[in-house]
């Protein structure tokens, strides 16, 4: 699935409406792992733009060593953001929408897959924040950092449009 393909769930209706709903929220799991994969390929592609922005800190530490480390460890903090959530957000959705939906289900298993869901959803929020902050630190990879955030956003809408009480389950 292309990042530009939005995954929002078709319309419901009629006597199909719960296989309509069915795909859409596999759907949801599927730009889940996608968005994975997307970002597995934006590092590999991006490692030697990483590299370079070591060496661009390696010179000017020795202009002001201690703005240098700062800058090191901010980088290092987004990075490691974005790698933690990567696979969380389709483990989280995938099994929140399992729970929530499962047939004869009780309302406290609905309400764990809705806490599954919610959790996805602040990893997408936690991943938004990081690309925009990598973005502005990696200026010549702002198109494919927008690409991935176009992606999340909509997966992002499409979860809240599908599970909109996932974010009041506290």
């Amino acid at each position: 699935m292309n990042p530009e393909q939005d995954p929002r769930p078709p319309e419901r209706g009629g006597a199909a409406g719960g296989q309509e709903e069915a795909s859409a929220r596999t759907r949801l799991a599927s730009v889940a792992r996608e968005y994975s994969r997307l970002v597995t390929e934006w590092f590999r592609a991006g490692e030697q733009a990483l590299r370079d922005k070591e060496q661009e800190f390696l010179i000017r530490a020795g202009m002001d060593a201690s703005r240098v480390k700062d800058d090191i460890a901010g980088i290092t903090d987004t990075v490691q953001v974005l790698r933690t959530h990567q696979h969380l957000i389709y483990d989280r959705l995938s099994n929140g929408i399992d729970l929530a939906l499962q047939a004869g289900g009780s309302a406290e298993q609905r309400r764990r897959g809705l806490d599954l869901i919610e959790q996805a959803l602040l990893g997408m929020d936690r991943s938004i924040a990081a690309w925009l902050a990598l973005k502005d630190s990696f200026p010549d990879l702002t198109d494919s950092i927008l690409s991935l955030l176009v992606h999340l956003d909509r997966l992002r809408r499409s979860t809240l449009a599908e599970f909109p009480d996932a974010r009041k389950t506290a």
